[in-house]
C-alpha cells in the first residue's frame, strides 16, 4: 500500500513537470499601439475565412495578417468611414463577408470583391448609436442597445423593427441555431426572433424581475431559458409558462 503511494506521488510529480514544460512552450505576444494598432481599447475581435484577424477598436478598423498590424488607411475602402470611428461588433459570416457595426452604421464587407456597402445608416430611424450586428440563420439582426432594435435580412430588406433595446452587455442576447433570444431595456421583455419562419413573440417577465437589475441571458438547446439578475436567478423549462427563481444567497452567492 506504501509503495502504491508512493509511485502515485512520483507520477504526480512527472504530471506537474510535464504541465510546467507546457506552459513554458506558450509564447504571449501583445498587440498594442506600439506594434500600429489605432486605438487601446479593443472592442470586438473575428477571424475571416482567410485566416485574418480583424480588430475593432474605439478608433478605426484593423487587420493582424501573417503578425502584422496593418492599420485601415487611405487606400483602404473603409477608410473615410472608419477614421474616428468607434467599432462596436465584427462578424465574419461563411460567404466570406465581414459585417461590421460601428458607431456610424452598419456595413458589409465582400472580401472576394473588394467590395464594401453600407446597409443601414442610423440617422434613418435610431437617435442614438452604437449599433451591433448579431448574425442569425440567413439574415442578421442589428441591434441599437439604446433605444430600437432591426432586423435585415440577407438581401438587405428590414424584416421587423421594435422600438426598444437590448441590455448592455454580451450575454443579454442567445442565438441558438436559427432563433434569437434577448431581453429589451427596461420595462424588461424576452423577445424571440425564427429566421425560418419570420415570426417573432414578445413576452413581458414578471412582476419580480421587474425589479430586478438584469444582467445576463442564457437558453439551452432544449430551450430552457436562464435569466440572471443582481439578486435573483430565475429559471423557465422548456413548454412552461412559469419562470422559478432562486435568490442569489439561497444559491450560495453572497449579495452586496
Amino acid at each position: 500500500m506504501i509503495l502504491k503511494h508512493f509511485l502515485g506521488f512520483i507520477a504526480l510529480i512527472f504530471l506537474s513537470l510535464s504541465v510546467d514544460a507546457q506552459r513554458e512552450d506558450i509564447t504571449v505576444n501583445q498587440i498594442s499601439i506600439t506594434e500600429g494598432l489605432s486605438q487601446s481599447t479593443v472592442t470586438s475581435l473575428a477571424i475571416d475565412r482567410n485566416g485574418m484577424l480583424w480588430v475593432g477598436t474605439c478608433n478605426g478598423l484593423n487587420v493582424l495578417d501573417e503578425s502584422r498590424i496593418v492599420v485601415v488607411s487611405d487606400n483602404w475602402p473603409f477608410a473615410n468611414e472608419f477614421s474616428n470611428n468607434s467599432i462596436r461588433s465584427l462578424h465574419a459570416d461563411a460567404h466570406n463577408q465581414l459585417w461590421i457595426g460601428s458607431e456610424e452604421g452598419i456595413y458589409l464587407y465582400n472580401h472576394r470583391a473588394k467590395r464594401k456597402t453600407k446597409i443601414y445608416n442610423p440617422d434613418w430611424h435610431f437617435s442614438a448609436k452604437m449599433l451591433k450586428a448579431i448574425p442569425v440563420g440567413d439574415f442578421t439582426m442589428l441591434l441599437n442597445r439604446q433605444t430600437k432594435t432591426l432586423i435585415i435580412n440577407s438581401k438587405q430588406e428590414v424584416v421587423a423593427e421594435f422600438s426598444s433595446g437590448i441590455l448592455e452587455g454580451a450575454n443579454a442576447y442567445k442565438v441558438l441555431g436559427d432563433k434569437v433570444f434577448w431581453i429589451s431595456r427596461y420595462p424588461y421583455y424576452l423577445f424571440t426572433f425564427d429566421a425560418k419562419t419570420l415570426q417573432v413573440t414578445k413576452e413581458l417577465l414578471p412582476d419580480y424581475l421587474q425589479k430586478e437589475s438584469l444582467s445576463s441571458l442564457d437558453v439551452s438547446p432544449n430551450l430552457t431559458i436562464i435569466i440572471a439578475g443582481s439578486d435573483e436567478i430565475a429559471m423557465r423549462k422548456a413548454k412552461s409558462n412559469t419562470f422559478h427563481y432562486h435568490s442569489l444567497q439561497s444559491l450560495g452567492f453572497g449579495v452586496n
